[in-house]
C-alpha cells in the first residue's frame, strides 16, 4: 500500500504508488534466487514469513548487502489478517567486514564454509549437484621474496579479477588463504564443462606477464571435487 520515505532513500527510486512489491525487487539477490521469487512465494501461501539475506547492484555498479523480513499483521483477538509489513535493513558495511577479503574484495571463507553448507543441504534434498575447484598459485613465494610483498598483493587482486572474469554468474570465487583460491559452481552440467573453465583459469594466469611495469610470472594447480561423486 505505500512505503516510507527511507524505503525511497535506501533504494535510490521510489516504491509507485499500485506497483506490485516483487516486481520493484527483482534485481534483488538471495543466496539462490530473487528476492521477487521468494515474495511471492510468500504470498501464494507456499511459504512461511522470512527474514533473508540480499544483495543488489547499485547505480553507481556497487553492490550494496541488505536484510528483508516480513511479518503479517494479525488483530491480537481474533486474529484476523490485516496485512503485511516488509522490512529492510542495510548491512551493506557489516557483510563487507565480516564475509569479504579486504585485499582482493572476494568472498572470505566465512562466506564460503556457510555457502557450502546451503549448497549441501540444496544437492541432499533434490538431484542437483554443485563442484568446488580448490587453486593456488606456484611460483607466489617468490614473486614475494624477489619483488616484495606489495606486488604480491598486486598479484592477488589481478588473479582474483581473472578469476571472475573466468567464471562470470556461473559460481562464487572467493579467496580461502594466502595464494589459496576457490570456486564453488552450482548446476554444471557437464564434466567437460568444468574442465573448460578450470582450463581457462589455468591458461589466463599463465598468460599474465606484467604487474605494475614488472615482470612477472606464475602458473596456477587446480583440484576439482564434484558431490555427490566425490564424497
Amino acid at each position: 500500500v505505500f512505503a516510507n520515505r527511507r524505503f525511497e532513500q535506501l533504494f535510490k527510486r521510489p516504491l509507485l504508488n499500485g506497483q506490485n512489491l516483487a516486481d520493484y525487487c527483482v534485481s534483488m539477490k538471495a543466496a539462490h534466487e530473487s528476492l521477487a521469487a521468494i515474495i511471492e512465494r510468500y504470498f501464494e501461501g507456499r511459504m512461511k514469513p522470512f527474514r533473508e539475506r540480499i544483495s543488489m547492484v547499485t547505480n553507481e555498479e556497487k553492490t550494496g548487502y541488505y536484510e528483508c523480513y516480513v511479518s503479517p499483521l494479525t488483530d491480537e483477538g481474533d486474529g484476523t489478517l490485516h496485512g503485511h509489513l516488509f522490512g529492510f535493513l542495510n548491512r551493506t558495511d557489516e557483510v563487507r567486514m565480516v564475509y569479504y577479503d579486504e585485499l582482493t574484495g572476494l568472498p572470505n571463507r566465512r562466506f564460503l564454509g556457510e555457502r557450502l553448507v546451503e549448497a549441501l543441504e540444496r544437492a541432499k534434498n533434490s538431484v542437483a549437484s554443485f563442484s568446488v575447484f580448490f587453486m593456488d598459485l606456484d611460483g607466489f613465494k617468490k614473486v614475494n621474496d624477489t619483488l616484495g610483498h606489495e606486488m604480491g598483493d598486486l598479484l592477488l587482486q589481478e588473479v582474483a579479477r581473472i578469476l571472475q572474469m573466468c567464471v562470470g554468474n556461473r559460481g562464487v570465487c572467493a579467496r580461502w588463504a594466502g595464494d589459496e583460491f576457490i570456486v564453488l559452481l552450482d548446476n554444471i552440467d557437464t564434466k567437460e564443462q568444468l574442465e573448460e573453465i578450470a582450463q581457462d583459469m589455468i591458461q589466463t594466469i599463465q598468460e599474465l606477464r606484467e604487474i605494475d611495469n614488472m615482470q612477472i610470472h606464475v602458473t596456477a594447480s587446480i583440484g576439482v571435487a564434484i558431490y555427490p561423486n566425490d564424497g
